[in-house]
């Protein structure tokens, strides 16, 4: 328990003595949120209208009346719907791993005072495939079987399991990249996330229990339409998931 509090406080201290860092890492993060947002919402508006376009001409016609030019538009229509998926992906991804990669370089810079523009950056979106690949097709699998023995509630539980899993060891993986290479980055984040779960974990609770209070203080100032507690509530996010980093890598450093 003291360790956890001399951790947190040591947190504080060290954002506190880099003022100037911590403040390009709010804006950083600040716009990582805006971008990520708006290509959600973009190609979520799109990818909904394109599916209710094909929902339409299935209506309109049955299939054992249907014609070659009928069905030939269905299926562009839904080939381009899913190119626009695998678009929205793909850029999703690629403002996650350039803005996100460098916001853990600086975050790395600010406790460990090291930064290592691009090769961090470069490790971290292998890592982010490394990590998230097996992470969907594990959840898939498991969304199958759960689909054929008829348990649909439990599928929102082993979501957010697979979820929290493995963004604890990408955490630990990420704060091992200018340590090792990436060979060596994979076997000790496991090794490291089960022999240090004592002094991970607490760490890893405390930072899931406060950006989920402070998510659902988004979510009430957003259903109270108060444009002051949205926008404090908002900067409290963006506050909360820099500090977040910085906490747990000052933990890994102190293990």
């Amino acid at each position: 328990m003291n360790k956890t509090i001399n951790t947190l406080k040591q947190s504080f201290r060290l954002i506190k003595q880099n003022k100037a860092l911590f403040t390009l890492l709010f804006f950083l993060q600040t716009g990582f949120i805006v971008l990520i947002s708006y290509i959600f919402i973009h190609y979520y508006i799109i990818i909904t209208d394109s599916l209710a376009g094909i929902s339409q001409l299935m209506e309109t016609i049955k299939l054992d009346t249907a014609n070659m030019q009928q069905m030939l538009a269905i299926n562009t229509q839904y080939n381009s719907t899913l190119k626009i998926a695998i678009l929205a992906f793909v850029l999703a991804y690629l403002s996650y791993v350039l803005i996100n990669g460098l916001i853990w370089d600086l975050s790395n810079k600010l406790v460990n005072k090291k930064f290592q523009f691009p090769k961090y950056e470069f490790q971290f979106a292998l890592l982010t495939i490394i990590f998230t690949l097996p992470a969907i097709l594990i959840f898939r699998a498991i969304l199958k079987s759960l689909i054929s023995l008829q348990f649909v509630e439990p599928m929102k539980i082993v979501f957010i399991a697979i979820i929290i899993i493995t963004w604890y060891f990408m955490m630990i993986a990420f704060s091992l990249i200018q340590k090792h290479d990436l060979k060596q980055i994979l076997k000790k984040a496991f090794i490291i996330g089960c022999k240090k779960a004592k002094i991970l974990i607490p760490a890893y609770l405390i930072i899931i229990i406060i950006l989920s209070l402070i998510l659902y203080l988004v979510y009430y100032a957003a259903i109270t339409s108060s444009l002051l507690l949205i926008i404090i509530s908002l900067i409290l996010l963006v506050e909360s998931i820099i500090w977040s980093r910085i906490y747990f890598l000052t933990t890994a450093k102190n293990l």
